[in-house]
């Protein structure tokens, strides 16, 4: 299921992203470790007797063993993320005639990382992105790369004075939320027609209950 179907005019999504299964669950040596225990429990053959069980230290044994076929053997995962960044000084350097061409370099990078963007979008100012993770990234590490990476790009391109603004914002979506999230991204053109951006932040900001001191938005 693609959350921003009909708003990747770009190409930037190769796969879709949502309920993802990760092969290998525990760590190997944790399976092994968990599997060896069980084992060595079944050959002591204890009674779990209520007094045998607080004796020996086997309460709940009995149940772990019943229930250890349904032991989940792989990990499951739907990690999604909205990340909203502006560029230096919120000055309008983002031009309509290569914009998008930035775009589809941001969703290339975000996928080379491991990730997937779902849609990127934005005005002349800064630039929202839906994106999903892996369980091994590191949300600040991502965003960290595609930023300096895209950077570099448009300098070498279009405006060699280009640069982000140095935080961001990150908030986490749930899958539920993310065609809503994704319709949002795609009409900013027309929402800015009406809220400057800092507002923007402002409300995202409250609505995800983060506190802010507001000269930091500047």
């Amino acid at each position: 299921m693609n959350c921003g179907k009909g708003s990747n005019p770009e190409g930037l999504l190769s796969e879709p992203f949502g309920f993802t299964k990760q092969p290998g669950g525990l760590p190997e040596s944790s399976r092994r470790s968990e599997h060896s225990e069980d084992l060595r429990l079944r050959k002591e053959k204890k009674p779990c007797t209520p007094e045998g069980c607080q004796k020996n230290g086997f309460a709940g044994r009995e149940r772990l063993w019943e229930s250890s076929d349904l032991t989940m053997g792989s990990t499951f995962y739907s990690l999604h993320h909205h990340v909203v960044f502006s560029t230096k000084e919120r000055r309008p350097l983002l031009k309509p005639n290569w914009r998008p061409r930035l775009y589809k370099y941001l969703g290339g990078t975000i996928r080379g990382l491991g990730g997937v963007a779902e849609i990127i979008g934005g005005v002349e100012d800064h630039v929202h992105i839906l994106m999903s993770l892996r369980t091994t990234d590191a949300p600040a590490d991502m965003v960290r790369e595609f930023k300096k990476a895209s950077s570099k790009w448009v300098a070498e391109r279009y405006d060699t004075a280009f640069a982000w603004q140095e935080g961001y914002g990150i908030f986490s979506v749930s899958w539920t939320h993310c065609k809503s999230v994704a319709t949002y991204i795609e009409g900013q053109a027309e929402h800015h027609r009406k809220v400057p951006f800092a507002e923007e932040l402002k409300r995202v900001l409250r609505k995800n209950g983060v506190s802010y001191d507001p000269k930091w938005l500047v």
